[in-house]
């Protein structure tokens, strides 16, 4: 299985290369926009050096002309056409990071109730063993406390490490100072 951070890492190259390949293919559509835009020039230069060298085909130049013009124009409508798709394409890249950045916000969110949930049971933790050590410390001062068999009179202390009830029932009492 792979970590958060390693898997924060690979959606980063991920991302990268995209960003890479729409930028290798906005540079290929520019490439393709400039020589279309030559090719037209060129068309027209052609154009005016006939108009120029035969009048008589002025007609017939000038038809050629208006479909040439007709065919720039579409030329041109579908270059629009392909930067409105350029624009669209970079809006959907650009929801898609903002996706995974909202994704990466909540993974660290739940780290940090992750890690939080972890210094409540640390907490917890501690404080059960407070409260053993209170317990055995409250265990330690009873089993040492003073114990004597009844009927034998003052003087007859014994210090006893152990439970209650050692001997017959009601044969030890815990200070019982009667």
């Amino acid at each position: 299985m792979l970590t958060v951070s390693e898997q924060e890492a690979l959606e980063q190259e991920r991302q990268q290369e995209l960003q890479h390949e729409q930028m290798l293919q906005l540079w290929q559509q520019q490439q393709q926009q400039q020589q279309q835009q030559q090719q037209q020039q060129q068309q027209q230069q052609q154009q005016s050096s006939k108009q120029s060298s035969s009048s008589s085909s002025s007609r017939a130049a000038g038809s050629r002309q208006q479909q040439q013009q007709q065919q720039q124009q579409q030329q041109q409508q579908q270059q629009q056409q392909q930067q409105q798709q350029q624009q669209q394409q970079q809006q959907q890249q650009q929801q898609q990071q903002q996706q995974q950045q909202q994704q990466q916000q909540q993974q660290q969110q739940q780290q940090q109730q992750q890690q939080q949930q972890q210094q409540q049971q640390q907490q917890q933790q501690q404080q059960q063993q407070q409260q053993q050590q209170q317990q055995q410390q409250q265990l330690d001062e009873g089993a040492m406390s003073p114990w004597r068999r009844r009927g034998m009179g003052e003087g007859s202390w014994e210090q006893r490490k152990g439970t209650l009830g050692g001997g017959r029932e009601g044969e030890w009492r815990i200070n019982d100072m009667q």
